[in-house]
């Protein structure tokens, strides 16, 4: 399931949340880049993020059926 930021200001917050302002570019620095990807990229409800999650199935042996 996408997450969709409806502004740019919300796309920010979510990809700096957990940073410090000093690892950061500030949103004046960025706003003028995030709103052309907005523009360019953005539909009717907003930029669109899509997650790839994957799942891992583990198999582990039994140990006496283990052979080196």
């Amino acid at each position: 399931m996408p997450e969709i930021f409806p502004t740019p200001q919300e796309f920010y917050v979510w990809r700096t949340w957990g940073a410090t302002p000093n690892e950061v570019p500030s949103y004046a620095d960025v706003a003028s880049d995030l709103e052309r990807i907005f523009q360019q990229y953005a539909g009717p409800q907003g930029l669109e993020i899509r997650r790839h999650r994957y799942i891992w199935k583990a198999v582990i042996p039994n140990e006496g059926s283990y052979i080196p």
